[in-house]
């Protein structure tokens, strides 16, 4: 009888130390991608016509991380972008860095916050 329980240990040990042995090598395969997202998910043209203003405002985001907006009265800036999937960054060429956080964003439409808590979305 003690010899069957021995075998039984040495078997229930085995498994284990496979199991531990086997679980080391293939869950970091299976880890989350955590490298950022791309700015690729933001490139294109959005228009937002819904200000309190009245007015629409378009930008649009380049594949080379730069920018354009076009706002109301005819006002414009270019300049560059970063976006890391929360936070999207401008800076313009005149030197003005406006930071957004972005609350949703879709193949059609993105709702981005600025700093003062104020939310606006765009339509691509």
């Amino acid at each position: 009888m003690k010899n069957r329980r021995n075998n039984k240990k040495q078997v229930i040990y085995g498994l284990a130390f496979m199991l531990i042995v086997l679980s080391t090598i293939v869950l970091p395969s299976c880890k989350k991608d955590d490298g950022g997202t791309s700015n690729s998910q933001i490139v294109g043209t959005w228009t937002c016509s819904n200000h309190w203003y009245g007015g629409s405002d378009t930008y649009v985001f380049r594949s080379n991380g730069k920018y354009r907006w076009n706002g109301p009265y005819d006002n414009a800036e270019d300049g560059d972008y970063s976006f890391n999937g929360v936070t999207l960054t401008t800076s313009s060429t005149s030197g003005v860095t406006r930071v957004f956080t972005i609350l949703s964003l879709t193949n059609t439409y993105f709702v981005m916050m600025d700093r003062d808590g104020d939310s606006y979305t765009y339509y691509k």
